[in-house]
C-alpha cells in the first residue's frame, strides 16, 4: 500500500493521507491521478512523516483523513497497520470510501475509525453545498457516519 501525499485542512481541522489505488470505479472521480497503485511511496516510510506532521500542530488537527484512490481496494493488513498506527496519535480517524458501511464492518475496520464517509460520487446526484455531519460532500448518497460519541 504506498502513500501518494499529505496535507492539511484547515476549514476541517484535518491532517488528510491520501493512498494510491483505485479501480476507476467512480465517474466523474475527483483524484483520477491516484488510480496507479504503484504511485507513492510505501506506507511504512510515511509512518514517522505522519507522526512528525501531526504533532507539530496539535491544536489544528483534530482529525485525520485516510482518503484515496480507494482506502478499502488497498491490502488489508498494512491498511489496518496504518489505522492502528493512527490511533495512536490520539486523533479521530475519517475513512473515506465509496463503499458502504456493511463493507467497512465487513473488512473488521470499524474499531480503528471515529467516522467513515460512505458513497460512491454520483455525478447525477452531485450538489455544491451538501453537507453531511458538518462536511460537505460531492453527491447526495454520500454520508458521513459518525461511530464513536465525543471525546472519542
Amino acid at each position: 500500500m504506498n502513500i501518494v501525499s499529505t496535507q492539511y485542512s484547515l476549514k476541517y481541522k484535518s491532517f488528510e493521507i491520501y493512498l494510491s489505488g483505485c479501480d476507476g470505479y467512480c465517474n466523474g472521480c475527483h483524484n483520477e491521478e491516484l488510480w496507479d497503485f504503484g504511485a507513492g511511496t510505501h506506507y511504512k516510510e510515511w509512518l514517522p512523516r505522519i507522526q512528525e506532521k501531526v504533532n507539530m500542530f496539535p491544536s489544528l488537527v483534530e482529525y485525520i483523513w485516510v482518503l484515496g484512490g480507494e482506502p478499502l481496494l488497498q491490502n488489508k493488513t498494512e491498511l489496518m497497520d496504518l489505522l492502528s498506527f493512527l490511533q495512536e496519535l490520539e486523533k479521530k480517524t475519517v475513512l473515506w470510501t465509496r463503499f458502504s458501511l456493511e463493507d467497512v464492518k465487513k473488512e473488521g475496520l470499524l474499531e480503528y475509525l471515529w467516522a467513515v464517509k460512505v458513497g460512491e460520487y454520483r455525478e447525477e446526484l452531485a450538489k455544491d453545498k451538501y453537507v453531511s455531519n458538518g462536511i460537505q460532500l460531492a453527491s447526495t448518497n454520500q454520508k458521513l457516519i459518525i461511530l464513536k460519541e465525543e471525546g472519542n
